[in-house]
């Protein structure tokens, strides 16, 4: 029977894949590259998706994602703010932009079953949906402090290409975290995060350790700019009283190159 329930019936749910056919029909008025490679994968909470009227959810959310067997280091786990790459299985993963994004009836839903083959899983699921949201609450740095480390870009991303997958997170903990004269100096703290189990291998270990100094000299190499310490540590040790202080550090290309594009507006 058509309607909703039908939907439910059908399995579908937050991270799912749309076959082929449907995402290909439901492309067409938005995208007009869209290719043998592109997927569209269902943003919408479960309970959206399944909901019982169509007055109250008339329509889901989607996001393009690109199939692709290059790995990039620098735009895994939620770092970049404008683009994301997901792991899709051996050797395969799925690249997507913010900004690729859109809506549709939710009733396309109705006559298939999502793509049985591929579709956003758990670890993956949850990046994904942080994703998205901090596109409306990440912090922004001082102004002042985003032009003096601009410089310290081709380093850090050079160390972000070699170790990136193992990294899970960049926080900073600036002072004064305001906008300061020319002649103030920006003190900071720097956090590398990794999973625990990535940490219990020694070896591993010293390598991010190593990364984490390299990220360290290249911001204090900085004009304006001192750190007066940095560290590595496991998801597990870094705490929520970590985060009262620290800000996560979201790793864009442009805006962290000054290249246009990647500006925000100044603090009133």
């Amino acid at each position: 029977m058509a309607g909703p329930q039908s939907i439910k019936d059908r399995g579908w749910r937050q991270g799912s894949v749309l076959p082929t056919e449907i995402a290909e029909r439901v492309a067409a008025p938005r995208f007009v590259d869209w290719g043998a490679d592109d997927r569209a994968i269902l943003l919408s909470q479960d309970c959206d998706v399944v909901h019982g009227s169509y007055d109250v959810e008339p329509s889901v959310e989607l996001i393009r994602a690109k199939v692709s067997a290059v790995k990039d280091a620098v735009v895994r786990y939620g770092r970049n703010p404008r683009k994301l790459q997901l792991e899709s299985g051996p050797d395969a993963f799925l690249n997507l932009s913010v900004h690729d994004r859109w809506s549709v009836p939710r009733s396309e839903l109705e006559t298939h079953p999502p793509e049985p083959t591929l579709s956003v899983q758990a670890e993956s699921l949850h990046v994904l949906v942080e994703w998205v949201a901090k596109r409306y609450t990440r912090p922004a740095f001082p102004d002042a402090f985003n032009d003096r480390r601009a410089g310290a870009t081709r380093k850090i991303e050079k160390e972000l290409k070699k170790n990136g997958t193992l990294i899970t997170g960049l926080f900073l903990l600036i002072s004064p975290n305001e906008e300061c004269a020319d002649d103030e100096v920006y003190e900071v703290a720097l956090r590398v995060t990794a999973a625990k189990t990535t940490l219990a291998t020694k070896s591993i270990e010293a390598e991010l350790a190593r990364t984490t100094r390299q990220i360290a000299d290249a911001l204090g190499a900085c004009d304006g700019i001192e750190v007066v310490d940095h560290a590595v540590v496991s998801e597990a040790a870094f705490t929520l009283d970590d985060l009262q202080y620290f800000q996560r550090w979201d790793w864009d290309y442009r805006s962290h190159s000054g290249e246009p594009g990647g500006g925000i507006a100044p603090s009133p």
